[in-house]
C-alpha cells in the first residue's frame, strides 16, 4: 500500500470514536484459543486490533485490510511508532471486504470490530472472510445488536447541544442504524448459512454493547480507554 496522510475524517475518527470502541474489540482477542500464524483485520480503521493483535502475539503477521487509505495511515504511523523493529509483520490492504485481495486458505484467523454493520453486503464479506480462512480457521468479531439504550458518548454529546443552545430538533438528531443485527443468534445464524455442509473452524460470538442482558454484554460495555501495547522485541 502507498503511503498518503491521514485525511481529517480518519484523524476525528481516531480521536473520537477509536477510544470508545476500543474496550470490546479489544477483549475480543481474549476469545481467540490458538495463536494464529497469519492474522486478518477485516475493516482495520485506524487500528485497535491491528495493534491488539501484534502486542499479544509478537510472531504473528499481520494482514490489515480496510476500504479507507487514511484510516490505514493513522493504523500505520501507530504501528510504527509501537513496533519500529518490526515493520516486516504488517500488510496494509486498502481494498473492499467484499472482494479481498488474497489467496484461499491463506489466513488462520479473521477478525472484525464494529465493521460488519456498515459494509454494503454482509453475506460478501462473511463469504470473503471463509474463502480466506485455512481449513480449520477461526472468525471472530464484534459488531453492533439492535437496541434502544445508548452509549455514554450519546448522552454527552446531546448534553452539549442542548447546552449551546442548539433546540430541540438537533438532540438526539441521528436516525437509528437500520443496518444493526437484530439479535446475538443473528449473526451465528449467518455464518452457520454460509459454512452449511463445509468443515468450519470456531465462530466468536458478537458482543452487544451498552446492553444489561447478559454477562457478556455487561463486559462490552465497561472500560472504553484506547489502550495501545507495545510490540515484544
Amino acid at each position: 500500500m502507498s503511503t498518503r496522510p491521514p485525511d481529517p475524517d480518519s484523524l476525528r475518527y481516531e480521536r473520537y470514536w477509536a477510544p470508545v470502541l476500543a474496550g470490546p474489540a479489544q477483549r475480543l482477542l481474549e476469545r481467540v484459543v490458538d495463536a494464529p500464524g497469519v492474522c486478518l483485520d477485516i475493516g482495520a480503521g485506524t487500528g485497535t486490533l491491528t495493534l491488539a493483535a501484534a502486542g499479544r502475539w509478537p510472531r504473528v503477521r499481520i494482514i490489515s485490510l480496510d476500504a479507507s487509505a487514511g484510516m490505514l495511515s493513522v493504523a500505520r504511523g501507530h504501528a510504527a511508532e509501537l513496533c519500529p523493529a518490526d515493520a516486516q509483520r504488517f500488510d496494509w490492504l486498502a481494498a473492499d471486504a467484499a472482494a479481498m485481495p488474497l489467496a484461499d486458505g491463506s489466513v488462520d484467523l479473521a477478525v472484525s470490530s464494529f465493521a460488519l454493520q456498515v459494509v454494503d453486503d454482509r453475506r460478501a464479506v462473511l463469504a470473503e472472510a471463509r474463502r480466506v480462512l485455512r481449513s480449520g480457521g477461526q472468525l471472530a468479531f464484534v459488531t453492533w445488536i439492535a437496541d434502544d439504550l445508548s452509549l455514554a458518548a450519546d448522552d454527552a454529546f446531546d448534553g452539549v447541544v442542548a447546552e449551546l443552545g442548539l433546540g430541540g430538533a438537533a438532540v438526539g438528531f441521528r436516525p437509528a442504524r437500520t443496518t444493526d443485527y437484530a439479535s446475538l443468534e443473528a449473526p451465528l445464524s449467518s455464518c452457520r448459512r454460509l459454512t452449511a455442509g463445509q468443515s468450519t473452524g470456531r465462530i466468536g460470538v458478537p458482543s452487544r454493547m451498552a446492553s444489561r442482558r447478559s454477562e457478556q454484554s455487561a463486559r462490552s460495555s465497561a472500560d472504553v480507554g484506547l489502550h495501545m501495547t507495545p510490540c515484544a522485541p
